[in-house]
């Protein structure tokens, strides 16, 4: 997927640069010296994954001392002292959101009155109050002239020859998953869901050369009324797309608007399922039962739309035999493919309290939890 993230960043602060430049180190042949010769004013570099965190330190610690170095994302925002200690560079890390953010620092807002950023006053480190959660109900605003990239379809390492692309129609989330961190700021607090309106959606898509877009919303299917207008738009203008989104079983007591999904160019739907045990479903606080799952696949099955299912093993109390059983769900309720990863729990999460205080269980330097 293109770095939508970063290219929000950089589409926000275009208008306070004379030239700026994305790079993307999955692509970028040349090396970064090249870059660091032209004399930047500031690098800005983001990480939002516990597993690239070493090559992120290298790559900051090769950063001449003298250009502006901005860490930002979401792995920075959760271990900001950290990498302040281990990189002795890093002159800012902008915590959270960081669209206003960044504008505010380069448009030269005192560092004090900058919420969300954090950065060295002597031998301490500041960190200033994070946004509320009021103020974060912008969207994504990509400048996709800024790219310089193709991005592929790629599939454990196939590449399937055709171009992709992300689109964000909501944010946020109204469920309430013990596990999940993508929905929680970093003091905890819950990220509401809000969409976009469908006329800005598919004026965005029509913005898009590439023939497959992935929705990277949350859960794309809650607001059934919203899905239905995006699709009959799509339909109206005759845009001709292949779909892939993220949903919820929730949607096969819906085959009205799963029938116009299919016709607007939806192809793939994946779904964050986690387990085939009841009592795994009702811990974690994923609203529905192994007996729904079973009625509401009978019901996907009908449409000619791939279904992809999210697996978590490693639950508290889960026996071995409850994960071997994953396979054999999936098989049996007619999923075409199927992702299992082990459990992880971040500190904002409402699990992790949880892990903590049972015994026997614990949470190593990744956020995964073992027995």
């Amino acid at each position: 997927m293109p770095p939508l993230g970063l290219e929000s960043i950089a589409s926000s602060v275009k208008d306070l640069c004379e030239t700026i430049e994305i790079v993307d180190l999955r692509y970028e042949k040349k090396p970064l010296s090249h870059f660091f010769a032209k004399r930047p004013d500031a690098v800005l570099i983001s990480i939002n994954w516990y597993y690239e965190k070493k090559k992120v330190k290298r790559i900051v610690s090769s950063i001449p001392s003298k250009i502006l170095t901005i860490v930002g994302g979401r792995e920075a925002t959760e271990k900001a002292d950290t990498f302040f200690s281990d990189c002795p560079n890093i002159d800012f890390i902008i915590r959270g959101e960081g669209d206003k953010a960044i504008v505010e620092l380069l448009s030269g807002l005192k560092k004090e009155k900058i919420k969300g950023l954090s950065y060295r006053k002597g031998e301490r480190i500041i960190h200033n109050p994070l946004r509320n959660i009021t103020e974060l109900n912008h969207f994504y605003d990509i400048d996709r002239s800024l790219r310089k990239y193709e991005y592929k379809f790629i599939i454990n390492g196939l590449n399937l020859g055709h171009n992709v692309d992300g689109i964000f129609s909501s944010r946020g989330c109204p469920y309430n998953c013990k596990f999940c961190s993508f929905n929680f700021t970093p003091t905890g607090e819950k990220i509401k869901w809000r969409g976009r309106k469908p006329e800005d959606v598919v004026n965005e898509i029509k913005k898009i050369s590439s023939k497959i877009i992935i929705f990277l919303d949350e859960n794309f299917t809650f607001n059934l009324k919203r899905v239905e207008s995006i699709c009959d738009l799509l339909i109206k203008e005759k845009i001709k797309k292949f779909f892939v989104a993220n949903s919820r079983i929730e949607i096969s007591k819906n085959p009205t608007v799963l029938s116009k999904m299919y016709k607007a160019g939806f192809r793939i739907l994946t779904l964050g399922i986690e387990s085939s045990q009841n009592h795994i479903l009702t811990r974690l606080k994923k609203g529905f039962t192994r007996e729904e799952l079973e009625k509401g696949f009978k019901v996907l099955k009908q449409f000619k739309i791939f279904t992809h299912g999210y697996f978590i093993i490693g639950n508290i109390n889960e026996t071995e035999n409850e994960m071997l059983d994953t396979s054999n769900f999936a098989r049996k309720v007619g999923l075409y493919s199927l992702g299992v990863s082990n459990l992880r729990c971040a500190v904002s999460t409402p699990l992790y309290s949880e892990i903590k205080n049972t015994p026997g269980y614990y949470i190593d330097k990744k956020e995964r939890v073992y027995s």
